[in-house]
């Protein structure tokens, strides 16, 4: 993997796997879960039971192969679905207006 793409290994007691695959953490990931103060049960959520899911193409300009956005509620996850595991690339907020960090961690949660 590139130094763009460097992983955060995550244990399976703190990640619940997602049917057979392993879940794993870009550290972009992992900042912007802490910057929008979402929690690993919400990452969860959105993985397992999602509202929408399409193949993400494009990022960048750069075309994406395997590529997924997830949706649940005002969460947006873009997954990388490799063989045996989903590389979490990215947590964003599903709002049409422009959010700051602290509008993320103020959200309502229901």
């Amino acid at each position: 993997m590139s130094a763009r793409t460097e992983v955060v290994t995550v244990g399976r007691l703190l990640y619940p796997m997602v049917g057979s695959r392993n879940i794993y953490l870009t550290n972009h990931a992992v900042e912007s879960m802490s910057h929008r103060n979402v929690t690993i049960s919400e990452l969860h959520l959105v993985l397992t039971e999602w509202e929408q899911r399409w193949m993400s193409t494009m990022h960048r300009g750069v075309p994406q192969e395997d590529t997924w956005m997830y949706q649940r509620g005002n969460l947006g996850v873009v997954v990388k679905e490799l063989d045996s595991i989903l590389l979490i690339k990215t947590v964003l907020l599903r709002e049409q207006r422009q959010w700051s960090d602290s509008d993320a961690r103020a959200r309502d949660r229901n």
